[in-house]
């Protein structure tokens, strides 16, 4: 749940909603977010608070730097939030916001809750499009579905579209299914599934989507490092043993 603050500007209140956790952040909200972020200088970055380190100017930066941040998350005018006096109580807020944003851990889930619906995460596959050894045997039906993912997560521009927001919720839209949900089987029909899903998933929680990915390796998909054809030959030689 958001915790709402208000700091005093101007003889007027400015009323702040700021999240304790990942699970109060839209997907669209971190990658916002992350954006901004991966603008600044590497050592803002990788700053770890101790201010003995910088310099003069770096501190300047730092708080400007800040702000932004703090601008692109609550929507307020960065010029607003330069002129409140109380620095102090900005950069406090600011960094309950940061912390949400990059220091919540993610976890294995089997499933989660999301618009009164509950969608099961398939671990298996996820462990065999990854690479991972451990429940890597599938069956018949999880090897169509894993050569699917494969083909929405390969051949389509689902993934190319709209940066690492639409990679992320494609993936969860190509992983996540109902009870009983399957991903139809004509090409076309399966991209126009997953873009309706994506669209269902738009104001999906940052937490439940970084818990999806948790055991999810983009890289080991995006480096084509497990193609279609090795798939297809690794589940027929499992097959014969």
């Amino acid at each position: 749940m958001k915790q709402q603050y208000s700091i005093e500007h101007n003889g007027n209140k400015i009323v702040f909603d700021i999240p304790s956790r990942l699970k109060d952040i839209t997907l669209q909200e971190l990658t916002e977010y992350e954006v901004k972020f991966n603008t600044f200088p590497k050592w803002f970055r990788e700053f770890k608070g101790d201010e003995t380190t910088l310099s003069q100017n770096d501190k300047a930066s730092f708080i400007h730097y800040s702000l932004e941040l703090f601008s692109v998350y609550t929507k307020k005018d960065l010029t607003v939030l330069k002129e409140i006096a109380n620095l102090k109580s900005i950069l406090a807020l600011w960094n309950t916001l940061h912390y949400a944003m990059f220091y919540t851990e993610p976890k294995q889930i089997k499933s989660f809750e999301f618009k009164g619906e509950t969608f099961i995460v398939p671990q298996n596959v996820i462990n065999h499009l990854t690479g991972e050894t451990e429940n890597a045997n599938l069956n018949t039906w999880e090897t169509i579905l894993a050569l699917q993912y494969e083909f929405i997560l390969n051949d389509t521009d689902l993934i190319k579209q709209g940066g690492n927001y639409n990679r992320k919720l494609a993936i969860v839209s190509i992983l996540c299914r109902k009870k009983d949900e399957i991903l139809p089987l004509q090409d076309a029909e399966c991209v126009e599934f997953v873009t309706n899903r994506m669209k269902y998933f738009s104001n999906l929680d940052a937490e439940t989507v970084e818990n999806v990915m948790f055991f999810f390796t983009i890289s080991l998909i995006t480096s084509k490092k497990i193609g279609i054809s090795s798939t297809l030959l690794r589940v027929l030689k499992k097959g014969k043993t």
